[in-house]
């Protein structure tokens, strides 16, 4: 079963700059029997909820949202929230439980659906520090990226029935999500090339900009921007 929608009273809110990608999305296997097998469920919400004074370990709202809905494996993946943080008096782990329980009770099995996987190997830009970081600065920035991070990623596309999730190796902000419709961008994926902005913001140093490596041509290399919609 696949189930998704758009959320805007949910709990992800914008910190920065741009849009908020609202969509959750929920996949659920179960045997004929009608037992579950496994739970998948994404959405666009940093994994930051916890106070940064407590210094234990903690898998956060994904890790809440997975405990309550085990016995069968859940695995809890993060979209496009690279621009997301929450409302910090909402129990936001309850929230999305509810959410995804209610999207599946309404969704219809898929019993004949194709399944394949395919990755690519994305060349990298070279590292660019936003306009937003002190000019004197910039310099020193790009070379020590390339000292400590690859020259390429990888950029995977999983297809189960109506869902394809595209895996990206880093945190695209919301927009970027909102103009992969109908994919749906997983991002923390095989990998960490930072953030991923729009080149538009990226530009005007603007949004989640200070917080990027490769400049404006990562969203391009990475095929999560084509210029104006």
């Amino acid at each position: 079963m696949v189930a998704r929608a758009d959320w805007p009273q949910g709990p992800a809110r914008v910190r920065s700059r741009g849009a908020v990608d609202p969509q959750l999305v929920a996949l659920r296997v179960r045997r004929p029997s009608g037992e579950v097998v496994a739970t998948l469920i994404d959405y666009p919400m940093h994994p930051t909820t916890v106070a940064r004074r407590d210094l234990r370990l903690s898998a956060d709202w994904p890790g809440k949202v997975a405990q309550a809905l085990e016995g069968a494996p859940v695995l809890v993946l993060q979209g496009a929230s690279g621009n997301a943080t929450w409302d910090r008096d909402q129990d936001v782990a309850a929230a999305v439980i509810g959410e995804v329980e209610g999207l599946l009770r309404k969704a219809q099995p898929e019993r004949h659906f194709q399944l394949w996987c395919q990755a690519r190997l994305v060349a990298l830009p070279a590292p660019q520090a936003s306009p937003a970081v002190p000019w004197p600065l910039r310099r020193a920035f790009g070379n020590a990226v390339v000292l400590l991070r690859e020259s390429a990623a990888i950029e995977t596309r999983l297809r189960i029935g109506p869902l394809t999730l595209v895996g990206i190796p880093g945190e695209p902000v919301g927009e970027l999500g909102l103009r992969m419709r109908p994919d749906v961008l997983v991002g923390l994926s095989d990998g960490y090339v930072g953030y991923i902005e729009t080149p538009e913001h990226w530009d005007a140093g603007a949004g989640e900009a200070v917080r990027t490596w490769f400049g404006p041509g990562l969203a391009q290399a990475l095929g999560l921007w084509s210029g104006p919609p």
